[in-house]
């Protein structure tokens, strides 16, 4: 690709993801570019956080798509509806601004219908950077590829040569058939070719290869899977937000990132308060992701603040469309806490000096002290495992403050 590239197709799902769509038009000179942002039922506040975020001006075109409702579920049926609804925007946008590249910023589930549906259109099929899930799922690929033989394998190699025999006897089909069609004068097999494809296409998967790959640090996604395409610089793109929230009083500006995972809210809050109260904080700036619903939490939440008086604690919900990153400088943020929140690793991006500490270790063991379910804390410990494997983030031990 040069550095002008035009007819774009953008698919995204988050505000994040449309900030790298900006990052990526700015610095490569994109031109002609269609945004299409995928929704589902569950979570139109995305939507209004992506419409108040969107510069209409870089787009010649913003599109929506309703997917079905819990669309990461594999169905048949939904699988059928997702991939329809996902070819007629390609075909429709192909056909009336001739796009030549497809852009995502997700590779798995679903998104493995792109690499199907562009196969036979002459487009390019390209990744941009969403977060730490860029890394995290192409480290568990790599890593199982190179996983220790176990007798569950041997069990599934004995399938495959079970599934070659049959190939076999396929191979000794498809000569039949060739020989018929020689007979008939028709291509029988061009279209049990077709109807096999018709039938397999909508299962779910993983893309494993890209025209090229865009993302912040290229060196770390070399380093898991080099055989991924062509990886490509993508500088970090942030724009300093007019937004001022913190007081010029104050020598000290703590901003908490909130993630909630599986973990209900009236255990999640007074987990994060004790910890913080126990990290010596007195005053912090409280930001919601923005996929959290306030209205459904927020009792929940200002009586949890109450149970913790000595911690003042400071929500800014007039920032919740607007990314981590894009907060720092004009509020003078000195430090960013989070779980397992992308602004720790891309706050040192825009703030070299900023201090970005993950509690994801303490609230472990708070969570484990609390019995929660261990199925509640699945991803989250996925989560917290990936960012400490591949960023390295500070972990807060509280010995520090003791």
């Amino acid at each position: 690709m040069s550095n002008d590239i035009r007819g774009n197709l953008f698919f995204l799902t988050g505000v994040g993801q449309l900030r790298n769509i900006k990052g990526f038009i700015n610095q490569y000179n994109a031109k002609n570019n269609i945004a299409v942002i995928l929704y589902t039922e569950q979570n139109l506040d995305v939507v209004e956080n992506i419409k108040k975020s969107i510069d209409k001006k870089m787009f010649d075109d913003v599109q929506f798509i309703k997917l079905p409702n819990k669309v990461l579920i594999e169905k048949k049926e939904k699988s059928k509806e997702i991939y329809t609804l996902l070819e007629n925007s390609i075909n429709e946008n192909k056909e009336k601004y001739n796009v030549r590249n497809l852009f995502l910023c997700s590779f798995t589930n679903y998104y493995i219908f792109f690499k199907t549906i562009i196969k036979d259109k002459e487009m390019a099929i390209n990744l941009l950077e969403e977060g730490l899930s860029t890394y995290r799922l192409y480290l568990e690929d790599s890593e199982e590829k190179r996983r220790k033989i176990s007798l569950q394998d041997i069990l599934k190699d004995f399938k495959k040569m079970i599934k070659k025999f049959i190939a076999f006897i396929k191979s000794i089909i498809v000569f039949i058939i060739t020989i018929l069609s020689f007979i008939c004068r028709v291509n029988l097999l061009y279209y049990l070719k077709e109807l096999r494809r018709k039938i397999n296409k909508c299962k779910y998967g993983l893309i494993h290869k890209f025209d090229n790959v865009y993302v912040c640090y290229p060196e770390l996604i070399e380093k898991i899977n080099s055989n991924i395409g062509p990886v490509k610089k993508l500088d970090f793109n942030y724009k300093d937000e007019n937004v001022k929230f913190t007081s010029d009083q104050d020598k000290e500006n703590v901003l908490f990132i909130n993630q909630k995972y599986g973990i209900k809210y009236k255990d999640h809050f007074p987990i994060i308060f004790s910890i913080l109260r126990d990290m010596g904080i007195k005053k912090v700036y409280f930001k919601f992701h923005p996929r959290e619903q306030i209205e459904n939490f927020e009792k929940i939440f200002d009586d949890a603040k109450k149970e913790y008086p000595e911690l003042e604690i400071i929500t800014i919900n007039q920032t919740n469309h607007i990314p981590v990153e894009n907060l720092i400088n004009n509020n003078k943020i000195t430090k960013i806490i989070a779980l397992t929140s992308s602004s720790l690793f891309y706050s040192k991006l825009v703030k070299n000096d900023i201090r970005a500490i993950s509690i994801a270790e303490e609230y472990k063991n708070r969570c484990i002290a609390n019995e929660i379910p261990e199925k509640r804390m699945k991803t989250f410990l996925e989560d917290y495992e990936m960012i400490d494997r591949i960023f390295g983030v500070e972990q807060y031990k509280f010995e520090e403050h003791n």
